[in-house]
C-alpha cells in the first residue's frame, strides 16, 4: 500500500555509513560484531509455510500459497527473496480450493508444480499439477494437468526424487478414506503427469516423536541425493503443536526406491524443537549463491503454541561421510549466524546507532534484539524512526527492516509502513504476534550518495519494536 498523506512528527536522525558497490566487502570487522555484514538471524520471510526454494541458472525461485494463490517470486540473492515481485500462476480457480504446499520441478523440458488442493464438493485434499508452456518459468502460461494413476484418497505434499533407477513421486496420505495416519508413499512416475498405480508404503509414524498430537502424521516429504545416498527428509508430529520436526528416510543411491526394504528411518529426528526454535519442519534444500553449501529453507512456528502461524528460516547442512544427512540444530532467532556463501555482505543500522528518535518513543533493553537495544512504543503513524546511510555505487538495494510485535491481536495484525527517501516507495507490512524479530523486505533503486530510511506503524492494540534495517545490495537485476 502506497503512503498517502502522511504526517511524521519524528525529528529525522542522520547517520552515515558506506555500502561498498555491487556487494564488495567493507573493512573486516570482528565476526561477532553486530554490525558484522557477513552475518545475519535466519529468518527470511516473516509470514510462510511449507517453504519451497530452487535454484536454477544462478536464479533463486521461492514458490509458495498467498491468499489461496499459487506465487512464484524470483531472486539473486536467497535471504532477500520474500521482497521480490511475486508473479500469480495460478488463481481464480473454479472447482479447487485450499490450496497447499506447491513444489516447483523441471522434468522433461517443461516445469511442472505440484500442489493439493480440495474440491468445493469435498474437504478431501489430492494431489494437482500445473504444466508451463515453456521453459520460461516466470513468463511461462500455466496449465492445470491430472496426475494419472494416483487413488482418489488424501495424497498431498508430493515431491519428485530421482536416482540411477528412475524417477519416483513422494507423497503424504492415508491408506484408506479415514483421517487416522498420513503415511509418506512413493510410485515410480511414467511421466511428469503420470505415476504407476500402485502406491507403496515406506513410512508411517511409529516412533514416539513421531506420534505426538491426533491423527498421526509423517508429511512433507524432500528428496536430496548426495554422494551414496539418497535422504528424504520428512516431518512427524502434528504441525500444530511445538513437536512438528523432522526426521530422516535414507536409501543407497543405486536402489530401486519403490522397494520398501531399501528404506531406513533413523531412529531420532535430524531437527526438532530448541534454542526456542518451535515446530521447525516442512523443509526444502537449496545451494547457497557460490555452489559452496547446502541451506535447508523450513518453517518454524511464531512462539510456543502458535499452531500454524509461522515463518521462513533458513540453516546450513551437513552430510556424513556416506552421504546422509546430519543432526541439524536450528539457530537461535537472535542469533548471528553466516550469511550463504557468495551472497553479499550487507550492512547493518541498530537501534542504538540512532541518536534521536520521536518523543513519544524510547530505546528499550531487549535480550531478543541484536545489540540489547530497540525502539519501543511505535503505534501511529505520527511517530517515527529514520536513519540515513550512503551508497557507493547506483543499482538495486534490498532494505530488510526486523520488526517484532508480542501482543496478540487475532484479525487485527499491525501495519508497519516504511520508505526510502520519501513517499514513493512506502509501504506497509502486516506484522502479526512474533516472540522474535521478523524480517521485513522492500526492494528499492538507490544513486549513489545519502538516503533516509524512515519507519512508523499503525498499531494502536499492538505497539510495535524495532530492531534494525540490513541494506544489502542485489547483485544483477531481477529476472523478468
Amino acid at each position: 500500500m502506497k503512503r498517502k498523506g502522511m504526517a511524521f512528527s519524528a525529528l529525522i536522525v542522520m547517520m552515515h555509513m558506506a555500502l561498498a558497490g555491487c556487494g564488495a566487502d567493507a573493512q573486516p570487522v570482528p565476526s561477532d560484531s553486530v554490525h558484522d555484514g557477513g552475518m545475519m538471524t535466519p529468518q527470511i520471510a516473516a509470514e510462510g509455510a511449507d517453504p519451497w526454494i530452487i535454484k536454477e541458472h544462478g536464479i533463486y525461485y521461492y514458490i509458495h500459497i498467498v491468499d489461496d494463490s499459487i506465487v512464484l517470486q524470483s531472486s539473486t540473492n536467497l535471504t532477500d527473496i520474500d521482497g521480490a515481485e511475486p508473479v500469480t500462476i495460478f488463481s481464480n480457480h473454479a472447482e479447487l480450493e485450499q490450496l497447499w504446499a506447491p513444489e516447483l520441478h523441471f522434468l522433461d523440458e517443461h516445469w511442472y508444480v505440484y500442489f493439493s488442493a480440495c474440491t468445493h464438493a469435498d474437504d478431501i485434499h489430492r494431489t494437482y499439477v500445473l504444466e508451463s508452456s515453456d521453459s520460461h518459468l516466470m513468463s511461462s502460461t500455466w496449465t492445470e494437468r491430472p496426475l494419472v494413476g494416483m487413488d482418489d484418497k488424501f495424497a498431498i505434499d508430493a515431491t519428485v526424487v530421482a536416482n540411477k533407477t528412475g524417477r519416483y513421486l513422494v507423497w503424504s496420505g492415508w491408506q484408506g478414506n479415514e483421517n487416522i495416519a498420513q503415511n509418506l508413499y512413493i510410485s515410480k512416475m511414467i511421466s511428469p503427469l503420470e505415476v504407476e498405480r500402485e502406491k507403496i508404503l515406506i513410512s508411517k509414524p511409529q516412533l514416539s516423536w513421531e506420534k505426538v498430537g491426533t491423527p498421526l502424521v509423517n508429511e512433507g516429504p524432500v528428496a536430496i541425493v548426495h554422494g551414496k545416498t539418497v535422504n528424504i527428509a520428512y516431518s512427524a508430529s502434528g504441525s500444530w503443536t511445538d513437536s512438528y520436526c523432522v526426521g530422516l528416510l535414507t536409501a543407497p543411491v543405486d536402489a530401486e526406491l519403490d522397494t520398501p526394504e531399501a528404506w531406513i528411518k533413523k531412529a531420532e529426528p535430524i531437527m526438532q524443537m530448541a534454542n526456542d526454535v518451535w515446530g521447525p519442519g516442512h523443509n526444502s534444500f537449496v545451494e547457497s549463491p557460490d555452489g559452496k553449501e547446502t541451506i535447508m529453507v523450513y518453517h518454524a512456528a511464531k512462539f510456543s503454541g502458535a499452531g500454524w502461524d509461522r515463518s521462513v528460516r533458513i540453516q546450513p547442512v551437513e552430510f556424513n561421510s556416506d552421504g546422509s544427512l546430519t543432526r541439524v540444530i536450528p539457530t537461535p532467532s537472535y542469533q548471528l549466524m553466516r550469511v550463504p556463501s557468495g551472497e553479499p555482505r550487507r550492512t547493518r543500522l541498530l537501534a542504538t546507532d540512532t541518536s534521536s528518535i520521536s518523543k513519544s518513543l524510547t530505546l528499550v533493553d531487549d535480550k531478543r534484539a541484536l545489540g540489547g537495544k530497540s525502539v519501543d512504543g511505535l503505534r501511529s503513524y505520527d511517530d517515527a524512526v529514520s536513519w540515513t546511510f550512503s551508497v557507493g555505487a547506483p543499482m538495486r538495494y534490498s532494505i530488510i527492516l526486523y520488526a517484532s510485535t508480542v501482543v496478540a491481536t487475532p484479525g487485527s495484525p499491525a501495519l508497519v509502513r516504511y520508505s526510502v527517501d520519501g513517499e514513493a516507495s512506502a509501504r506497509d507490512f502486516e506484522l502479526s504476534r512474533s516472540d522474535f524479530y521478523q524480517p521485513l523486505v522492500l526492494r528499492v533503486p538507490l544513486g549513489e550518495g545519502k538516503h533516509t530510511i524512515m519507519v512508523s506503524a499503525n498499531a494502536a492494540h499492538s505497539p510495535v519494536r524495532i530492531n534494525r534495517v540490513e541494506i544489502m545490495p542485489i547483485t544483477v537485476p531481477d529476472v523478468d
